[in-house]
Parts: structure tokens; sequence; C-alpha cells
């Protein structure tokens, strides 16, 4: 051979060599010379010219020979050197891009959750929350668990509680009250009652003040 030939790029050759030897992997040559290492966060397949950025999700293994998906609970976006946790009130699955928000009814309580959990019954927790709480009294979760609604008139509820309870004969209860309250005497009120009412003249509450009863011949009231 009469003359030195070039090495083709992503391939190299030490002074004196009969042969060009590709550049290894986490390595690139864009031009013939030396094989130079690929730059934080990216990487290169053996005989590279360049190196590339990871996908989201992923990022560089330990000799930038590839890429490694993030694990759950961590995220990653497109060229990043490291994964990062999710914060508490979102969660991500292996190889995620981004950290999702938990949605309404659901929590996750720690960092780098890989999944959110559902509240228990009797709390609720908005979009994006680490814990679930407790309704105040005379009010309960939703359907979706994702705030509070009060009760009606009539019924009740304790804090915590994830139903409203009717009020007994002889109670009443205004919207949103924790407890049923007792009909004075003289008095009286039917199941679910937002208040008491007084007999007509000639009537009396009956023994469970859930209703009236007519005075025994001989006998008169008058109302209230």
């Amino acid at each position: 051979q009469s003359s030195c030939e070039p090495c083709d790029a992503g391939e190299v050759a030490l002074p004196g060599s009969s042969e060009c030897s590709p550049c290894s992997a986490g390595k690139y040559a864009s031009s013939r010379g030396e094989c130079s290492q690929c730059e934080v966060g990216t990487y290169s397949d053996e005989g590279s010219t360049h190196c590339s950025l990871c996908e989201g999700g992923q990022i560089p293994d330990a000799g930038q020979r590839g890429c490694e998906d993030c694990h759950a609970g961590e995220f990653a976006l497109l060229g990043s050197e490291t994964c990062h946790v999710c914060q508490p009130g979102s969660a991500s699955h292996a190889g995620s891009s981004s950290c999702t928000l938990c949605k309404e009814g659901r929590y996750a309580a720690d960092v780098g959750s890989s999944e959110c959990s559902e509240c228990p019954h009797g709390t609720f927790a908005g979009a994006g929350f680490s814990r679930c709480s407790t309704c105040s009294e005379g009010s309960i979760p939703n359907v979706n668990q994702s705030s509070c609604e009060l009760c009606e008139a009539g019924e009740v509820a304790l804090p915590g509680s994830y139903s409203c309870v009717t009020c007994d004969d002889g109670t009443y209860a205004p919207s949103g009250s924790g407890t049923c309250s007792q009909c004075e005497e003289g008095r009286y009120a039917g199941k679910g009652s937002t208040n008491c009412s007084q007999c007509e003249d000639g009537r009396i509450p009956d023994a469970n003040r859930a209703g009236c009863v007519t005075c025994d011949p001989g006998e008169y009231a008058l109302s209230g």
C-alpha cells in the first residue's frame, strides 16, 4: 500500500496502526482523530459519530452505553442526567417522563410514590392531595370523595361519618348539624324534622313527641 487511508467517522487508529478501530460505546469520534467521552446526560453505541439524548423517563446507564428506565415513583425529562422523585400528592410508573397528580378521592403521602391510594371511608381529598381529611360535623364526603357536602335538614353526621343519619321522632336538626336536638316540652316533631311544632287546641304531644293526640273528654289544651 503506497499511501495512508483515513478512518471512517466513528473510528480511530493510533500512529503506526494497520487498521481502524471503532470507538467504544459511551464515546464518539465526529472526525478522524481520538474518541471522546460522551457528555453528561448522553450515550452512544459502538462506532458512533455523535452522542444522543435519552428519551423522557430514561437516563444514561453507568457507562453511557445505553439508556435505562427510571424506577416507579421517579421521572426524567428528555436528556436528564438523573431521575427525580415524585413529590407527595403525585405518583409515576417505571419509565415516566413526569409525575401524575393523584385524582380526587385519592392521595399519595410519601415522596417517590408509585401509585395513589383511595381515601378511607368518611374522608376526602382534592386532586394532588398528599393526605385525606375528615369532613366536619353535619357533612359527609360526596360520591367522588373530592369534597364535603352538608347533610339535609333533619339529618346529622358526626366528624368522619360517611353517611347522614335521620333524626328520630321527637327530635330535629337544621342543615349541617352534628346531633339531633330534643323537642321542648309541649312540642313535637316527626322523623327527619327540621324543627318542632305546636299541637292545635285540644291536642297535646304523644309520649314520644312524634305527633299529637286529642285530649280525653272533659279535658282541654290550648295551643302553645
